[in-house]
């Protein structure tokens, strides 16, 4: 869901909607998943889900992070 979208469904101006999704970004309630190309914009929109709908990193990529680190010293 765009932020667009959301402020549509909550009856909410714009800006209302961008402070509103930037809090709940900051506290982890929801997550950006993907960019959705939309007809009343020429860039790319985020399109927004729970943080509990992200999928899971590569299994692999926090031991490849920590091998990097080890690695660095």
């Amino acid at each position: 869901m765009t932020l667009r979208e959301m402020a549509h469904g909550a009856c909410v101006g714009q800006q209302a909607a961008r402070n509103t999704v930037a809090a709940m970004r900051r506290a982890g309630q929801i997550a950006p998943l993907q960019e959705r190309e939309v007809d009343y914009r020429n860039r790319k929109v985020l399109e927004y889900v729970p943080a509990a709908m992200v999928p899971p990193a590569a299994p692999g990529a926090a031991a490849l992070g920590h091998a990097l680190l080890a690695w660095k010293g």
